[in-house]
């Protein structure tokens, strides 16, 4: 099933950021960017719970939510995962590899995903993450 694409634009180095809605198929990329996102951070215990994602719980998170995926130039950079419960949204996985932070990209995806809320019909939104002390 091919991605839909949810906007488009140039990243301050010329490189295209390409915002897509991911499918099933993409559950083994987006785990790995998961993953590499959250063991570049610096190590709490107990560990963050996102370093246990495996693509069976990346692909029933999307069939029970969405997700919005990055794509730079094709590459996967970034992702945010979406749980919806009714009129309440959860924001979880906040994830951009590391050799693309400080471009604007997870907040790109945050105001993707709170647009695709909006038109889904949720009034309230909780992001969901953990404090690192």
């Amino acid at each position: 099933m091919p991605q839909t694409v949810l906007a488009e634009t140039l990243l301050g180095d010329s490189r295209r950021l390409r915002i897509v809605e991911p499918n099933a198929g993409d559950a083994d990329a987006i785990c790995g960017l998961i993953r590499e996102a959250f063991s570049n951070r610096p190590q709490i215990d107990p560990p963050p719970p996102a370093l246990s994602e495996t693509p069976e719980t990346v692909a029933a998170a999307l069939a029970g939510g969405f997700g919005v995926l990055a794509l730079v130039d094709g590459e996967p950079a970034g992702v945010v995962m979406v749980s919806i419960d009714g009129p309440l949204a959860g924001i979880s996985r906040v994830s951009v590899r590391p050799g693309f932070q400080r471009r604007g990209i997870a907040s790109a995806l945050v105001e993707m995903v709170l647009e695709q809320l909006t038109t889904r019909g949720v009034t309230a939104v909780e992001l969901v993450a953990r404090r690192c002390v």
